[in-house]
């Protein structure tokens, strides 16, 4: 068993994307063996050891840290673990939370603390769990749920934390997995959509700290910029190797963004010559007109058809071949389209700027590929769809 008296606190940074400063640090329980520091995790994690045991030396380590924040009184937060059984032990009186007492009466600054929510299993009512969380709000404290995954999902939307970190062997799997990228991406926008702030941690190289990046994190911990000291540290520290990264994440998104532009002013190039060499008639039917245009279109499409603005497929769907013409199919004539999310806000750019748009690009369910849609306005009301395949890079370039 190691000596109570022999556990300490370390602080890991948790630096900002915008600017690189030190926004605030994670306290991790630490211990000295031979004159090594050693993590405290292998023992909060002994099956063998009493709970009780545990949160005697987790108080430990907790209160001297909150002591050695208040002596400092820097300008930062203070990430704190509590696991969450422990909380509920004190279901019967909510106004003896020992963390906040202790905070209380040493004088800590409430704001600038982050009460951290452990990825243990929670068997129980989360609406339990969710009483305390409005106590350490109550009292100025914020809130933050630690490795998230989507098998606690459920934490982010009943809690209300005011930060959420993302499970860093989930950020490491989607670098491999573009479907688990951007639902990484998408959980980001909906967390800062509901104003709550995305760490993603355990990063260790500047690719991961680039993919977080593109993923939405706006604060970054790992051993890339430090691990765990016993000291806090200068808060500007990080900044220039912030600044260089984002440099780069950035020139890689503008790339991608001017790939993306100079693809939508080509086919709208095109399509003009093709307006105007083949000019649709009103009164004239949207299959036989698709027949006429399509000795001009594109190699890459793989379909094309005609909607409404109200949404409502007007043509049939013409499908390309292996052998490079296409098929007519009647069975998508008078379908909807309107429900999909992108297609209003295409339809009114159409309107307003009288060019076509590129869609970002999407798997397609018909054909399992990816795709991207490129939308031209034959007439004020009526849209030409193409769907186009081809190679849109990587997960870095695909934010």
């Amino acid at each position: 068993m190691i000596d109570i008296s022999q556990v300490f606190p370390c602080f890991q940074p948790i630096v900002a994307v915008s600017d690189g400063m030190i926004y605030a640090y994670e306290v991790l329980g630490r211990y000295e063996d031979n004159g090594a520091l050693k993590s405290l995790g292998g023992f909060f994690y002994d099956p063998d050891i009493k709970s009780e045991t545990k949160l005697l030396y987790d108080r430990a380590v907790r209160r001297a840290a909150l002591s050695y924040f208040r002596m400092k009184d820097i300008d930062s937060r203070l990430f704190i673990n509590i696991n969450p059984s422990w909380i509920l032990a004190h279901l019967g009186d909510k106004g003896s939370l020992p963390s906040l007492l202790y905070m209380q009466g040493i004088g800590v600054k409430m704001d600038r603390i982050v009460i951290e929510i452990t990825e243990e299993e929670f068997t129980q009512d989360i609406s339990l769990l969710r009483e305390f969380i409005d106590i350490y709000h109550s009292y100025g404290c914020k809130v933050a749920i630690d490795d998230f995954n989507f098998d606690n999902f459920d934490r982010l939307l009943h809690l209300t934390p005011d930060y959420v970190k993302i499970d860093m062997a989930l950020m490491k799997k989607s670098m491999e997995s573009r479907q688990l990228f951007r639902m990484i991406r998408h959980i980001s926008e909906f967390s800062r959509e509901e104003g709550v702030s995305v760490i993603f941690e355990g990063v260790e190289t500047s690719e991961e700290l680039r993919h977080a990046i593109f993923a939405g994190g706006c604060m970054i911990q790992g051993f890339f910029f430090s691990q765990a000291e016993s000291d806090f540290q200068d808060k500007t520290k990080f900044s220039a190797m912030m600044r260089e990264n984002l440099a780069e994440a950035n020139r890689i998104s503008f790339d991608k963004a001017s790939r993306h532009m100079e693809s939508e002013a080509a086919y709208n190039i095109q399509f003009e010559w093709a307006m105007k060499e083949y000019p649709y008639e009103r009164n004239g039917g949207l299959d036989e007109y698709i027949f006429v245009i399509l000795p001009r279109i594109p190699e890459e499409c793989i379909r094309i058809y005609v909607c409404g603005e109200n949404g409502n497929q007007l043509s049939s769907n013409f499908d390309r071949l292996p052998s490079g013409g296409f098929s007519q199919t009647h069975e998508f004539n008078g379908k909807n389209w309107g429900w999909r999310p992108y297609f209003v806000k295409n339809v009114i750019q159409m309107m307003n700027y009288g060019r076509g748009i590129l869609s970002e690009d999407y798997f397609d369910i018909d054909t399992g590929e990816r795709i991207k849609t490129f939308s031209y306005p034959i007439s004020r009301s009526i849209y030409l769809f193409l769907d186009m395949i081809g190679d849109f890079g990587g997960n870095d370039e695909n934010r």
